[in-house]
């Protein structure tokens, strides 16, 4: 997990910032490390617009990524970045699987 401090929100509210990054990175951890099926059920909700070209929009899409992902033998993700604006999350990552 990175150890850079978030960027803060335009709006100035540093905890609610620091809340977002803690539970966006635990997201991907659960993703890609633990391969957790159930995280989407937990966190994701629709509307759901997926930047990743890749993936299909929607929960439906996400579900079908994360089973993917929990098909690897190995799976491991490095956070090196964490920006929070408002309420949305943006992680600068890598992900390694096979």
């Amino acid at each position: 997990m990175s150890s850079l401090t978030p960027i803060r929100s335009q709006d100035g509210n540093t905890a609610d910032s620091a809340k977002l990054a803690e539970t966006a990175q635990k997201v991907v951890i659960d993703i890609f490390r633990k391969r957790d099926l159930a995280v989407v059920d937990r966190y994701f909700g629709e509307p759901f617009v997926q930047h990743d070209l890749n993936i299909p929009d929607g929960l439906s899409g996400m579900k079908v990524f994360v089973s993917e992902v929990a098909r690897y033998s190995e799976s491991d993700v490095t956070i090196y970045r964490t920006l929070v604006d408002g309420d949305r999350v943006l992680l600068h990552s890598r992900h390694r699987g096979h």
